[in-house]
């Protein structure tokens, strides 16, 4: 199991530009995430709030296990089993619907190794007039305070035996409420389909259509917020306050 109070990895935490996806708010209690999702946290595992959670920051993701779901931590940027220079991370933080089944280093994730990542909303930026800094946006599900974004994961070993576990956050087209202010977003799934999304005997191409094609309809909605969030060292509720005036966003 990866390390539960394991929070980032040096060589990924701030080498990525905002413009991705590549903000989210993970900050939720272990009561409700176990209800929430049916998962046992163990009694070990802490679970701290993350505000403005980064690529190569640690994140709980929740995996297939042999009879319930079950609670991992793993590293923003999905780092392949077979590669031998772990850096690849820093472009797997993402991973484009469009292409997963073309991707080596995807395509094995995708069938055998899917993972939802509890959220409890993300962050884009929107260019303003007469601004030259965007202005970053909050989005959260409508009446869904925790939801999951689709995502896989895997385990690396190094040449010593250590293990490192890391997923990636699928991405799909933005639909029509997010595209103003970018045109991607993440793959959110609607709570019917979590259990097929870790289903392994749902691994073909067909199997997983109608959950990959998805997202579009999930309703949003957003905020502005201050642009302490573009720095990774803020980490805490004032992240995501809705601010009232110019005057709000620093």
């Amino acid at each position: 199991m990866g390390d539960a109070n394991w929070q980032s990895t040096k060589w990924l935490v701030g080498l990525y530009p905002i413009g991705m996806c590549g903000r989210f708010v993970q900050a939720v209690e272990k009561k409700k995430l176990e209800q929430r999702f049916d998962v046992t946290v163990p009694e070990q595992a802490v679970l701290t709030p993350r505000y403005n959670l980064a690529p190569g920051q640690g994140a709980a993701v929740i995996t297939a296990g042999e009879r319930s779901p079950r609670l991992e931590f793993c590293v923003w940027g999905l780092v392949p089993s077979w590669t031998k220079d772990v850096r690849t991370g820093y472009k797997m933080i993402n991973a484009r619907v469009e292409t997963l089944w073309e991707k080596a280093s995807f395509k094995n994730p995708l069938r055998y190794r899917r993972c939802l990542v509890p959220a409890n909303g993300f962050y884009e930026w929107r260019k303003e007039p007469g601004r030259t800094q965007k202005i970053p946006m909050y989005f959260t599900v409508e009446d869904a305070p925790l939801f999951s974004f689709a995502g896989l994961w895997e385990i690396w070993n190094d040449r010593d035996g250590g293990e490192l576990y890391s997923f990636t956050l699928i991405t799909r087209a933005a639909n029509s409420f997010v595209k103003p202010y970018h045109h991607r977003m993440p793959l959110i799934l609607r709570e019917d389909q979590e259990t097929d999304w870790l289903n392994h005997s749902l691994y073909r191409p067909d199997d997983l259509q109608d959950i990959l094609a998805g997202g579009a309809d999930i309703a949003l909605k957003a905020y502005p917020v201050s642009t302490r969030v573009n720095h990774v060292v803020n980490d805490d509720p004032e992240c995501i306050r809705p601010i009232l005036e110019q005057s709000d966003l620093l």
